[in-house]
């Protein structure tokens, strides 16, 4: 296991490094910052990902306006078509994580709505009690939302 705590000026590197690491799963919560999110790097990462990985979940954070985001970054629509993707909205705040194969982790602290979260955890290979917390957490969030499209 290895950690890496941060606070990046711009953590586009990081994020796009783990989404290049997925083989089999990615389960992202987020605000789908548009300044951030519409960055090629970042749009490429994703629509990558999506199509190499088996199960893409994406839950949009409590109050994001899904249909905004959307017409904001129309690549959204087509990775909501992908069988493998699922969207869903949810109904309370949750924090920002992204967690690849169940083993890798970026883990946001709280930050104020509309920026990117520049502090956080990254965890490389997680030890199974470790792991098996964090998606248990992070299921519940997505047990919780409603499904969107």
């Amino acid at each position: 296991m290895r950690l890496e705590e941060s606070v990046d000026k711009d953590p586009e590197a990081k994020i796009v490094e783990l989404y290049d690491s997925a083989r089999d799963t990615i389960w992202s919560s987020t605000s789908l910052v548009v300044d951030f999110y519409k960055r090629s790097t970042i749009e490429k990462a994703i629509e990558d990902a999506a199509a190499r990985v088996g199960d893409f979940r994406l839950l949009i954070d409590a109050g994001v306006d899904w249909e905004q985001r959307k017409h904001q970054m129309p690549w959204l629509v087509d990775l909501a078509k992908r069988p493998n993707v699922t969207i869903r909205r949810s109904l309370h705040p949750v924090q920002h994580w992204l967690v690849v194969d169940g083993r890798h982790f970026r883990l946001e602290k709280v930050h104020p709505e509309g920026k990117i979260g520049k502090k956080n955890l990254v965890i490389w290979n997680a030890i199974k009690p470790l792991a098996d917390k964090l998606r248990d957490k992070w299921s519940e969030w997505w047990d919780d939302a409603t499904i969107l499209g």
